[in-house]
């Protein structure tokens, strides 16, 4: 991070300086190009290095022959270029006209001091700046003291990367790496044949990645943006864009395994798709796309889909969002289904700001189990009757800058006979209370079924202490009824967190379980260092 700001304040620094020395203004453009595609990352115009242009010059946005923003290049080809806007103005669109104009034609008063007359410098050039690997590196420990007298204490010890580098050697290419160890030691392993030792490794993502303005790919194990519903692959994807509305792209590779995120290369995934997307962020957005996926075990079909995803919003007023997934049923998913289409997954969602500080939301969830290759010989009635259809709302009100509420309750539809449930929630918080850079959450949450009614309380207290750390003080309660029974347990927790200058992180939790069943004390410490 402290990079992508060096790199913006020298941005502006040169772009500041070249308004203060030239000062100029472009009335007729002899030369400019086009803005093509517009990302939630960067802005690609449709020239490049054969235009004489070079990572670094700023570019005006010309509209109806008004300046809305600058643009800085970030990187470059021969004939495209990607840029950062510098005062991240996001009404930006493909077609908006970009000068590329080397000289004034005449000058402009200006706001900014007076530079000092024009020097000579004598210090060398700057030398291109060297890749840095980026991230952070992450030590935790946690320990449980059993109180019950069971002697079943255990710990947790552990070390997570997040690494990644940006633009390797001016390529575009990005590389970034997640990975967690973990050791876990248990005084008394859960069966005589265990060991009271157990290792885990999870590499989530280890991955190259490319966005440029015609086209975007990643390998090793990656999630492709577009072709959703195929999750991680170890593997690739690769993204052409048509227009500047129209792409279509495939995706393949092998599924990692599931408990411990191995490899496993019996689990094939491939998947296309086509994507459309128009307008910005702050008017009117729509964006679709529609993925075909295909999952196999050996030379056996797991699963076949068509997975489709709506996203539209307005104005940021209204959001809404809808996701659905077609079964297309054969080999022994036909004979297990009984039909060869089949709408197994749906979910849809809207979000609407009522006003600036009062948002409502409404969702609707029809998805089921899916059968894939592993299940195949479980009864029919396990898939028929798992539906989690159900509706559920909410708001967020805002009600001062001191107060906010949230509320929301839902229902889910059961098809079998164990009847529907129904839970909701409310929450309230309180900001600068009871003092000045304190705040205090309060939740309720409830939930009813055809088994139990349940009831679970919440209440934290965060505050700073030391001028440093920040403190925060929760209790938490389960209470339940279930067969005329009623229990209940409870939790008190102590966590408290600070920098250690620019690079450390340090964080220090303490839990105490008070019910019957977890008599115990949990103490976990997590040292973070940022690269």
């Amino acid at each position: 991070m402290r990079t992508d700001i060096l790199n913006r304040i020298n941005c502006i620094g040169c772009l500041l300086l070249g308004l203060v020395t030239l000062s100029p203004i472009v009335t007729a453009a002899k030369n400019s190009a086009e803005i093509t595609y517009v990302s939630s990352e960067a802005v690609y115009i449709n020239v490049g290095s054969n235009a004489g242009l070079k990572t670094g010059d700023s570019l005006a946005v010309i509209r109806a022959g008004d300046t809305l923003t600058w643009l800085v290049i970030t990187n470059i080809g021969s004939n495209s270029a990607a840029a950062t806007s510098l005062d991240q103005f996001t009404g930006l669109k493909a077609g908006d006209i970009v000068s590329i104009e080397t000289e004034a034609a005449e000058p402009v008063k200006t706001i900014l001091p007076e530079s000092p007359p024009a020097t000579r410098s004598t210090r060398k050039p700057d030398r291109p700046r060297k890749e840095r690997l980026q991230g952070s590196i992450t030590l935790e420990q946690t320990r449980q003291f059993d109180q019950s007298g069971s002697n079943r204490d255990w710990s947790q010890s552990g070390i997570g990367l997040r690494l990644r580098m940006d633009n390797i050697r001016g390529s575009g290419i990005k590389f970034n790496l997640r990975h967690r160890t973990r050791l876990y030691h248990r005084s008394r392993p859960p069966r005589s044949d265990q060991s009271k030792d157990s290792w885990t490794h999870r590499l989530s993502e280890l991955s190259f990645t490319y966005e440029g303005p015609g086209n975007h790919w990643g390998a090793g194990r990656v999630s492709a943006p577009q072709v959703r519903g195929m999750g991680y692959v170890d593997g690739a994807y690769f993204t052409k864009r048509l227009t500047s509305k129209l792409s279509v792209g495939l995706a393949g590779g092998t599924t990692p395994r599931y408990s411990d995120s191995g490899f496993d290369f019996d689990r094939k995934k491939a998947g296309l798709f086509v994507g459309y997307e128009t307008g910005a962020y702050d008017s009117k957005r729509l964006a679709a796309s529609v993925a075909l996926s295909s999952e196999y075990r050996g030379s056996v079909v797991s699963r076949d889909f068509l997975y489709l995803q709506t996203n539209f919003s307005s104005s940021r007023r209204i959001y809404i969002f809808q996701s659905a997934e077609l079964d297309v049923n054969r080999d022994w998913r036909f004979g297990a289904a009984g039909k060869r289409l089949e709408l197994t997954n749906y979910f849809g969602s809207t979000r609407v700001a009522l006003t600036r500080n009062l948002n409502i939301r409404l969702s609707y969830d029809n998805r089921t189990t899916i059968r894939y290759f592993e299940y195949r010989d479980i009864a029919d009635s396990l898939f028929d009757d798992r539906s989690r259809k159900g509706l559920r709302g909410g708001f967020d009100w805002n009600v001062s800058s001191r107060i906010s509420l949230s509320a929301d309750g839902g229902i889910r539809m059961r098809s079998d006979v164990n009847g529907d449930s129904k839970n909701s929630s409310f929450s309230l918080r309180l900001k600068r209370f009871p003092a000045s850079g304190q705040s205090v959450s309060i939740r309720l949450a409830w939930i009813d079924t055809d088994f139990l009614t349940a009831y679970r309380p919440f209440i934290s207290y965060r505050f700073r202490m030391l001028k440093s750390w920040n403190v925060n003080l929760s209790g938490t309660g389960y209470l339940y009824e279930t067969n005329g029974e009623t229990d209940d347990n409870y939790t008190l927790t102590a966590d408290a967190s600070r920098y250690l200058g620019r690079r450390y992180y340090l964080s220090v939790q303490i839990r105490q379980y008070l019910d019957s069943y977890l008599q115990s004390t949990e103490l976990r410490t997590e040292l973070g260092i940022s690269l």
